[in-house]
């Protein structure tokens, strides 16, 4: 799993507010505050593990010598964990309403649901080759 580089800053007196040194592998150049620049990290980690899915899951639908069954399956399988991370982030930041962590406990979750989908995708992967 991911950390999201929970870290102490502390910045010269010279004025030094950039937070990209905290944060090197994330765009945080228009951050304010650290807390922002960490949801801003966090909700960049989350994008790249949704997107690290949809690939997984264009990889399993690209296999051929299965069933049309399998692959419409696979796509309704799909349509449904969406649905499902949806609102089972949205139900986690509920305790957080509005709050300064709510965006960042949203891309915590979100980021954790996907690297477990495209564990599974991959797994699934892996088993369609033998």
């Amino acid at each position: 799993m991911t950390p999201l580089f929970i870290v102490a800053a502390s910045f010269s007196s010279a004025g030094d507010n950039s937070f990209q040194s905290i944060f090197p592998h994330c765009d945080v150049t228009n951050a304010v505050t650290f807390s922002q620049a960490k949801t801003m990290c966090a909700q960049e980690v989350a994008g790249v593990a949704m997107d690290r899915v949809s690939a997984r899951v264009g990889m399993v639908l690209s296999k051929t010598g299965f069933s049309k069954e399998f692959h419409d399956a696979v796509k309704v399988s799909q349509e449904n964990w969406l649905t499902f991370t949806k609102s089972a982030c949205e139900a986690d930041t509920l305790v957080w309403e509005n709050g300064s962590l709510t965006e960042l406990r949203r891309a915590t979750c979100l980021r954790n649901l996907a690297e477990q989908r495209s564990s599974n995708l991959q797994t699934m992967l892996e088993e369609m080759d033998f």
